[in-house]
């Protein structure tokens, strides 16, 4: 029997949020595009006609709140880049319009630097690490609280962040964080990852910021999408040669008396040839038997593996409802082609878009970080950021 389809005929309703907190309005919107990203910040970008009401959050201070049509947040966060056009173009009449680009409340914590002594002023920073060990969750919502949360330094907080308080599903294995300046969200990001959970921060048309960790849902059985089950009304699958094979990791010392260890994927190396890389952790401990160099190498190991990613348009069934029975980080399976090709993966990003033409799409995208192009630039970027700010940190 066919599952019986169910359109996604609400659109998602916009509010403008003031600098205080406070409505001011539902915005009218021409289209939207909202992506959601796993242990990542979102972003969005919405157009609106010109109008009095429309442009009040073209300021410093405002914000957008995304809620589904179900009630369900979508997203909500700061406008870092509102625009305004009207006039006269070498294409003729432009149409008098505002665009607000702006990213979800994920932002503060990439905005926040977790400090080795994060209760004490800059000038009295008398460590040289913040080094927590314990289970994942634990050690994921102390960098939060102390660093941006309700226990941070009163000009740190981040305004209206809360840690909800059974937010600590007390998930991941015992990892070890070395807090020196980095920003809160890479360093928790690469924590989580590591240990199989995530984090998010939630926010609606109120004020409040609520930070939860959370364990991903294995739906590989249940939450299955294929062309045989109607539930996909497009697909596409893409796969990417790892950018290593073979990583080196150089630790602490000089020339012939720096340390070294080597990580590597030997399945890999015989499907696509070797491929070697170097990666460089002067700031990892010389106290541990080499234990972080190595826990570090084997991470860049994973970020340079080989990609794969599909995105797909479901078709929400009375079964299968993304938001309902499936969301962000949580695994599922996508046959991509009469069952000889499948993908067993977490959903890294969800794309909410509304236009005129089509209405509105949810489109999420599962497979590995970095596996789209976008990404895959994004993490490049990033790559390279963390790179020299971990040589700027450690000097």
């Amino acid at each position: 029997m066919d599952p019986q389809v169910q359109e996604r005929d609400v659109t998602p309703q916009v509010w403008m949020i003031d600098p205080t907190g406070a409505r001011r309005g539902l915005l009218t919107y021409s289209s939207l595009t909202a992506v959601e990203r796993w242990l990542g910040v979102g972003t969005y970008r919405v157009a609106a006609p010109l109008t009095q009401q429309s442009v009040m959050a073209a300021a410093a201070g405002w914000r957008l709140a995304i809620v589904g049509g179900d009630g369900r947040p979508v997203m909500a966060g700061p406008v870092v880049e509102p625009e305004v056009s009207y006039g006269q173009d070498s294409g003729g009449r432009v149409v008098p319009t505002v665009v607000y680009a702006g990213e979800d409340d994920m932002c503060w914590l990439r905005d926040r630097a977790a400090r080795p002594v994060p209760l004490n002023t800059l000038a009295t920073q008398t460590e040289a690490y913040d080094v927590r060990v314990g289970q994942a969750s634990g050690v994921i919502r102390q960098y939060v609280e102390l660093n941006a949360g309700p226990s941070a330094r009163p000009e740190r907080r981040v305004p209206g962040l809360t840690l909800d308080l059974d937010s600590d599903p007390g998930a991941g294995g015992v990892v070890t964080g070395r807090a020196r300046f980095q920003s809160v969200l890479e360093l928790c990001a690469g924590l989580a990852d590591g240990a199989g959970i995530g984090f998010r921060v939630i926010s609606d048309a109120s004020a409040t910021k609520r930070f939860q960790v959370v364990v991903p849902r294995d739906l590989r059985g249940p939450a299955r999408f294929s062309i045989g089950l109607r539930n996909i009304n497009m697909l596409k699958w893409r796969l990417r040669a790892p950018k290593a094979t073979h990583v080196v990791g150089g630790g602490r010392g000089e020339e012939e008396a720096r340390e070294f260890i080597e990580a590597a994927n030997e399945e890999q190396g015989l499907g696509w040839g070797r491929r070697e890389d170097f990666f460089d952790f002067r700031s990892a401990s010389s106290e541990d038997s080499s234990a972080e160099l190595a826990e570090g190498t084997t991470r860049k190991l994973g970020e340079s593996s080989a990609t794969a990613q599909v995105q797909w348009v479901p078709v929400d069934t009375t079964a299968l409802r993304y938001g309902r029975d499936y969301g962000l980080g949580d695994l599922v399976t996508i046959d991509v082609f009469g069952g000889v090709l499948q993908v067993q993966a977490a959903i890294r990003e969800v794309e909410h878009r509304v236009t005129r033409q089509d209405g509105y799409r949810v489109l999420p995208r599962a497979g590995d970080i970095g596996a789209s192009g976008t990404s895959l630039q994004r993490s490049i970027v990033d790559a390279l950021t963390s790179r020299v700010s971990n040589l700027e940190r450690t000097r």
